[in-house]
């Protein structure tokens, strides 16, 4: 507080005389939404709150633990005699991505890609080492235009340490939240959103789905490179039962937080709170309420707000066998198991 102080008595600040920026290192800091406007984010640390203006795309990766910094112009509130420092975010970054406290946030947006029933005709080109040993190396011709896309955190890091490039800008979770292009290692992406700014994207791990492929064509032009004769590893889906039991476990669970109203930004908050309260016997797993969300929303069993997460349950009747996404799983377990 008192450098704060300091730095206020040179003011007024203007031209030739600019207010300074300062880099605040945040680890397991505390972030909330703004009420009526959820695009805004609050980071509160120790004696420290900062506002994120349009930054709800970054909520999980600033609220997971992971080691970020942020530029913010910093000044001091005083509220009922009590001194605090508070700030404006003027941009957020970070070195590397932590392993998430729980796998299954990354295996559920894998899975994801089987919720696309695009049928249209695709595109991509097969990669071996080789190839993406030149792929690299034509990065030193320019920081832009390169996109990498892990789903598995393992991948991520063995991708890191044995193929890690300067001409790699950017480490990113879950999203792409600019139109610069730079060369980005993207983990888990939950949309497509600034895809066309690469002329590149490279998977590390296999894709899922055609359907998948399809809609990121129609997405993007750049070209797609997928993995040749990678050994796809059936066991993300050990963790996911098609059984209607189980199904029904979930859905009571789902009926329980809209019915008690309850709601998040985040979706594996929602989930951690509400199994908290219904049951902490019972295991809940994530990838399965995940998968059984997908699957109750495509069949209008349910529907939900993604900007201000709160479920609500409809009239409607249907049976599982009429969701392709739940019947796209299915056989995928059905090839897992006979492999093994």
């Amino acid at each position: 507080v008192d450098f704060i102080k300091d730095i206020d008595r040179l003011e007024p600040c203007g031209h030739n005389n600019f207010r300074p920026i300062f880099l605040v290192k945040l680890k397991n800091t505390k972030v909330t939404s703004l009420k009526k406007y959820p695009e805004h984010l609050v980071l509160n640390l120790d004696n420290m709150s900062l506002l994120a203006f349009n930054s709800k795309s970054k909520y999980y990766t600033l609220s997971s633990g992971i080691e970020n910094y942020v530029l913010a112009d910093l000044d001091i509130d005083n509220y009922k005699n009590k001194l605090k420092i508070s700030g404006i975010v003027k941009n957020i970054d970070y070195e590397d991505i932590n392993r998430p406290t729980d796998n299954n946030i990354l295996m559920a947006e894998y899975i994801n890609q089987l919720t696309y029933n695009d049928t249209d005709k695709y595109q991509f080109s097969n990669y071996n080492r080789e190839e993406l040993i030149q792929i690299l190396l034509n990065m030193n011709k320019a920081v832009f235009g390169t996109l990498f896309i892990a789903y598995d955190y393992n991948t991520y890091l063995n991708f890191k340490s044995i193929y890690d490039s300067n001409d790699i800008i950017r480490n990113r979770i879950f999203s792409i939240d600019d139109q610069t292009g730079l060369n980005t290692i993207l983990l888990a992406p939950t949309n497509f959103d600034n895809f066309n700014t690469f002329n590149r994207i490279v998977f590390l791990d296999p894709v899922l789905h055609t359907g998948f492929l399809s809609a990121l064509n129609k997405a993007t032009k750049a070209t797609i490179f997928l993995p040749h004769k990678t050994q796809f590893s059936f066991s993300i889906f050990r963790n996911v039962s098609t059984n209607r039991e189980i199904f029904g476990k979930y859905f009571r669970l789902i009926e329980y937080i809209a019915q008690n109203n309850m709601s998040d930004y985040n979706l594996y908050n929602l989930f951690i709170n509400a199994t908290k309260l219904i049951n902490p016997k019972f295991k809940y797993n994530y990838l399965q309420f995940a998968v059984c969300l997908s699957v109750f929303s495509e069949l209008g069993l349910i529907t939900y707000d993604k900007n201000n997460i709160k479920l609500n349950i409809t009239n409607n009747k249907s049976t599982l066998n009429a969701s392709s996404f739940y019947n796209r799983l299915n056989m995928l377990k059905i090839s897992g198991e006979c492999n093994e």
